[in-house]
């Protein structure tokens, strides 16, 4: 019979591995933060040392002019100075003399349109032609003569209905959406249009007076011009405008 052979079991501690090596360095030591110096307050500044600049000299040009002669109106300077280089329509509201042409014709000088004709159309005066086409095309040679300009429409309110349609049908020919009348090429004018008014025309709209698609198409912008004086009216004279009827 085979000898039963014995085994011995031990237990051997496996031998501890390296560190592996890593590329990046050693962290270093943290490093001080240079102390903060202490913040010293600010000097008190007093209002009334600081140097008062006219608004005349913060405005362009054109509005300088008025703000000079009406310094109490210069937030309403400062509103159509903003416009100005838009494209979008304004009506200027006022009373009879207020200086509204004279901010029209400072609204045209500070716009890109400055080059381009100055053209105003006295609503009052209009008179209605034959028929349809014909009377648009009334305002379709107006907005012709300001090619490149600035076409102002003083009170569109007192247009009659029949008018107010031939102007609405003008804007359209020169908005592209209508063809343009046998000889006139109102749609390459690109006249900006603004009126002038001494109504309210949101409240003519409401008493059912005037069109709401043309106060719409018209005002884009509103600037309300009170009464201040005759300084501002005289400002405007003597600024050449070509007139139509």
């Amino acid at each position: 019979m085979r000898a039963r052979e014995s085994v011995s079991l031990r237990l051997v501690k496996a031998p501890s591995k390296a560190p592996r090596s890593s590329s990046s360095p050693a962290p270093s030591a943290p490093q001080s933060r240079p102390r903060r110096r202490a913040r010293t307050a600010p000097p008190a500044v007093n209002l009334e040392d600081l140097p008062r600049i006219p608004i005349s000299e913060l405005l362009p040009p054109p509005f300088a002019r008025l703000a000079t002669a009406s310094p109490a109106l210069a937030s309403v300077f400062t509103m159509a100075a903003l416009l100005a280089p838009t494209q979008v329509a304004v009506v200027i509201e006022g009373a009879r003399e207020s200086g509204k042409e004279a901010l029209a014709r400072c609204i045209h000088e500070a716009s890109r349109r400055a080059a381009g004709p100055f053209v105003v159309v006295n609503c009052r005066s209009y008179e209605s032609e034959s028929a349809g086409e014909g009377r648009a095309s009334t305002f379709a040679r107006a907005l012709e003569k300001a090619r490149g300009g600035t076409l102002v429409l003083d009170e569109p309110g007192a247009l009659d209905f029949d008018a107010q349609d031939a102007l609405l049908a003008a804007l359209a020919v020169r908005d592209g959406a209508r063809p343009s009348p046998r000889g006139l090429d109102v749609r390459a004018a690109r006249a900006r249009v603004i009126a002038t008014t001494t109504v309210d025309l949101e409240e003519m709209v409401h008493q059912g007076r005037l069109r709401e698609a043309l106060f719409l198409e018209l005002a884009d912008a509103r600037l309300a011009l009170p009464t201040d004086g005759p300084g501002l009216a005289r400002t405007g004279a003597g600024m050449g405008a070509a007139r139509c009827a």
